[in-house]
């Protein structure tokens, strides 16, 4: 029901937002607060532009949308159907984007 898929997307979402702040430079733009977050992440890095992020990780096969109108970033949108390793391979992949731009 929709309780399990509230709880499995927060999970992971949260999932995503801890191991994305292991990378050095990034900031997470969306809310760490329970009540305000969804299944949507999304971050920006100082000094790397969010379309050449997003554009990078097509080449791992993970799809995002880089951000524009209040911050050059990236957006994760985690849903019922993600894996946990998928989520895994997103921030070994971010985290190897971000060092290979810096």
């Amino acid at each position: 029901g929709m309780d399990r898929i509230e709880v499995w997307t927060q999970g992971l979402a949260r999932r995503l937002r801890e191991g994305l702040r292991t990378v050095q430079g990034l900031q997470i733009e969306s809310p760490e607060d329970p009540q305000m977050s969804t299944g949507i992440v999304a971050f920006r890095v100082a000094d790397v532009d969010g379309a050449h992020i997003s554009t990078q990780l097509r080449t791992h096969d993970i799809i995002t949308r880089p951000t524009g109108m209040k911050f050059s970033g990236v957006r994760f949108s985690v849903a019922m159907f993600t894996t946990v390793e998928e989520i895994d391979a997103a921030i070994s992949a971010v985290a190897q984007i971000v060092d290979e731009a810096n």
